[in-house]
């Protein structure tokens, strides 16, 4: 990435010409309703967490998913099975309703799961499994996967380390994806390492 397009994003997400979204959210955005012309959704800080991202050539959705329910009794315990079936459920009804399904249904919609790595191992494969089969069941085409490595606290980060964007362009033409520091091709069905879920890393080469 340029150091022009690093300082680009980094003025979307400090002068809210994106809308953040927080884990554990949602958001949708519509391409010419909810902004003139452009607008941008945005989550940071993933580390462990995952997001799921939805497109189409109308609107798109973006949500972060936390590593544990937000219920659980323990900030030990993982998000687990059931966290990811609620969460799921929660983005099914929405784009199935009456509010958002004509943005999404027959504007071919694509998808990408992004999720951490420790170690180059993901995190957690039963419970990605099922995420990526989830939103294979909304969109009907399969999602595509987006790694990136978990750090310690510790750790140095780059300013757009964890970092997801999705930004608009205009209505009828699809949005472009940031996630850290690498914009991804339009996610479309292919084969991968976990099914028919087609696997990237956002620390390789732009794909």
């Amino acid at each position: 990435m340029t150091a022009a397009r690093i300082a680009e994003m980094q003025r979307l997400k400090k002068w809210g010409d994106a809308s953040m979204v927080p884990m554990d959210e949602l958001a949708i955005m519509v391409f010419g309703v909810d902004s003139p012309y452009k607008g941008c959704l945005a989550t940071q800080y993933l580390n462990s967490c995952r997001a799921v991202v939805i497109i189409s050539t109308q609107a798109a959705l973006l949500a972060h998913i936390g590593p544990r329910a937000p219920d659980s009794p323990s900030p030990y315990l993982p998000s687990g099975m059931n966290w990811i079936q609620r969460f799921m459920a929660r983005i099914s009804l929405l784009l199935n309703g009456n509010q958002y399904r004509r943005y999404f249904e027959n504007q071919g919609p694509g998808g990408l799961v992004i999720f951490g790595a420790l170690g180059g191992k993901p995190q957690g494969l039963e419970e990605l499994a099922s995420l990526a089969a989830a939103v294979q069941d909304i969109i009907q085409v399969p999602p595509k996967g987006i790694r990136y490595d978990v750090i310690n606290s510790s750790d140095p980060r780059t300013e757009n380390k964890g970092l997801v964007l999705v930004e608009g362009i205009a209505s009828g033409q699809y949005p472009r994806i940031w996630v850290e520091d690498h914009e991804q091709a339009l996610p479309v069905p292919g084969p991968g390492n976990l099914g028919s879920f087609p696997v990237t890393t956002s620390t390789s080469s732009p794909v």
